[in-house]
Protein backbone atom coordinates (compact mmCIF):
# COMPACT_ATOMS: atom_id res chain seq x y z
CA UNK A 1 0.00 0.00 0.00
CA UNK A 2 1.53 3.37 -1.01
CA UNK A 3 4.81 1.52 -3.11
CA UNK A 4 5.49 2.02 -6.50
CA UNK A 5 6.02 -0.97 -8.15
CA UNK A 6 9.51 -2.35 -8.45
CA UNK A 7 11.55 -2.18 -11.90
CA UNK A 8 10.88 -5.93 -13.01
CA UNK A 9 14.78 -8.22 -12.94
CA UNK A 10 15.60 -9.17 -16.48
CA UNK A 11 16.23 -12.53 -16.84
CA UNK A 12 19.82 -13.81 -17.14
CA UNK A 13 20.44 -17.20 -18.45
CA UNK A 14 24.04 -18.28 -17.42
CA UNK A 15 25.91 -17.60 -21.35
CA UNK A 16 24.82 -14.16 -21.09
CA UNK A 17 26.61 -13.34 -17.93
CA UNK A 18 29.83 -13.86 -19.17
CA UNK A 19 29.03 -11.58 -22.02
CA UNK A 20 27.90 -8.25 -19.84
CA UNK A 21 30.91 -8.66 -17.54
CA UNK A 22 32.96 -8.64 -21.09
CA UNK A 23 31.39 -5.05 -21.87
CA UNK A 24 31.72 -3.53 -18.52
CA UNK A 25 34.76 -1.42 -18.24
CA UNK A 26 36.56 -2.82 -15.36
CA UNK A 27 39.56 -0.34 -14.61
CA UNK A 28 37.30 2.77 -13.97
CA UNK A 29 40.90 4.53 -13.43
CA UNK A 30 41.16 4.78 -17.84
CA UNK A 31 38.55 7.00 -17.35
CA UNK A 32 40.23 9.52 -15.35
CA UNK A 33 42.45 12.74 -16.96
CA UNK A 34 46.09 12.88 -16.30
CA UNK A 35 45.04 15.34 -14.61
CA UNK A 36 42.56 13.96 -12.24
CA UNK A 37 45.00 11.50 -11.68
CA UNK A 38 48.12 13.96 -10.74
CA UNK A 39 45.64 15.83 -8.26
CA UNK A 40 44.78 12.69 -6.09
CA UNK A 41 48.39 11.42 -6.51
CA UNK A 42 49.76 15.12 -4.85
CA UNK A 43 47.54 13.76 -1.74
CA UNK A 44 50.10 10.79 -1.57
CA UNK A 45 53.14 10.42 0.02
CA UNK A 46 56.37 10.04 -2.07
CA UNK A 47 56.50 6.29 -0.95
CA UNK A 48 52.84 5.66 -2.31
CA UNK A 49 53.32 7.95 -5.80
CA UNK A 50 55.95 5.75 -6.21
CA UNK A 51 54.22 2.67 -5.91
CA UNK A 52 51.34 4.05 -8.03
CA UNK A 53 54.13 4.73 -10.64
CA UNK A 54 54.29 0.90 -10.63
CA UNK A 55 50.54 0.07 -11.14
CA UNK A 56 50.47 0.92 -14.85
CA UNK A 57 51.80 2.83 -18.01
CA UNK A 58 49.68 5.38 -17.68
CA UNK A 59 50.10 5.93 -13.66
CA UNK A 60 53.97 5.73 -14.17
CA UNK A 61 53.74 8.39 -17.08
CA UNK A 62 51.31 10.78 -14.85
CA UNK A 63 53.89 10.55 -11.97
CA UNK A 64 57.05 11.06 -14.00
CA UNK A 65 55.61 14.18 -15.33
CA UNK A 66 54.21 16.00 -12.58
CA UNK A 67 57.52 15.18 -10.50
CA UNK A 68 58.97 18.30 -9.64
CA UNK A 69 61.92 17.22 -6.89
CA UNK A 70 64.03 14.37 -7.89
CA UNK A 71 66.67 12.79 -5.23
CA UNK A 72 69.16 10.48 -6.41
CA UNK A 73 72.34 8.94 -4.97
CA UNK A 74 75.07 10.41 -7.33
CA UNK A 75 77.69 7.41 -8.39
CA UNK A 76 79.22 7.26 -11.40
CA UNK A 77 77.06 5.00 -13.50
CA UNK A 78 73.96 7.49 -12.91
CA UNK A 79 75.95 9.34 -15.85
CA UNK A 80 74.44 6.65 -18.54
CA UNK A 81 70.74 7.69 -17.19
CA UNK A 82 70.88 10.99 -16.94
CA UNK A 83 68.98 11.41 -20.62
CA UNK A 84 66.02 9.07 -19.74
CA UNK A 85 65.70 10.04 -16.63
CA UNK A 86 65.11 13.98 -17.35
CA UNK A 87 62.87 12.54 -20.08
CA UNK A 88 60.52 10.90 -17.27
CA UNK A 89 60.85 13.31 -14.99
CA UNK A 90 60.25 16.36 -17.66
CA UNK A 91 58.93 18.84 -14.51
CA UNK A 92 61.69 18.71 -12.18
CA UNK A 93 62.68 21.67 -10.74
CA UNK A 94 64.79 20.73 -8.20
CA UNK A 95 67.37 17.78 -8.64
CA UNK A 96 69.23 16.33 -5.24
CA UNK A 97 72.65 14.37 -5.49
CA UNK A 98 73.44 12.48 -2.28
CA UNK A 99 77.02 11.62 -2.23
CA UNK A 100 78.35 9.01 0.53
CA UNK A 101 82.02 9.76 1.75
CA UNK A 102 83.09 6.21 0.38
CA UNK A 103 82.76 7.47 -3.37
CA UNK A 104 86.34 8.00 -4.97
CA UNK A 105 87.44 11.48 -6.02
Amino acid sequence: MGQSPSTPTPDLNRQQIPQLHSNTLSDHTLLLSDDCLASIFHFLSTTDRKRCSLVCQKWRRVEGQRRQRLSLNAQPELLDFVPSLLNRFDSVTKLALRCDGSMGA
